[in-house]
């Protein structure tokens, strides 16, 4: 009995852990480029980078999620976004490669040029 429980308990962390990774979507590379470089000033940060947990120190390089506001270090933010396009602190996505070809679709239409007779 005690053999069937541990598979058991096995496959469920496999089916959780597949439901998770199927899950995860990875921000637009022009999002991520695009990202805002704060100065040292306007991180709103108190206790560090939420994703490796260090500070955030003066001569180092941050970038700001648009939509919240929360600062990272950049390499952190970069490799994080590549791999899930939320913040990894409020969970605010970032547009997926998909609607950010829909968003530059859309503002392509509005930058054309009409001209009517």
């Amino acid at each position: 009995m005690l053999i069937d429980e541990h598979w058991r308990k096995e496959r469920e962390d496999e089916e959780y852990y597949d439901n998770i990774s199927r899950r995860l979507v990875p921000a637009a590379k022009k999002a991520i480029a695009g990202l805002y470089k704060p100065s040292w000033g306007e991180t709103r940060e108190e206790h560090g980078c939420a994703i490796c947990l260090q500070d955030l120190q003066i001569r180092q390089k941050f970038r700001m999620i648009p939509c919240c506001y929360h600062s990272f270090h950049e390499p952190c933010i970069f490799e994080w976004l590549v791999i899930n396009r939320v913040c990894p602190i409020c969970q605010s996505p970032l547009p997926s490669e998909e609607e950010q070809r829909q968003l530059d679709d859309r503002d392509g239409e509005t930058d054309e040029l009409i001209i009517v007779d």
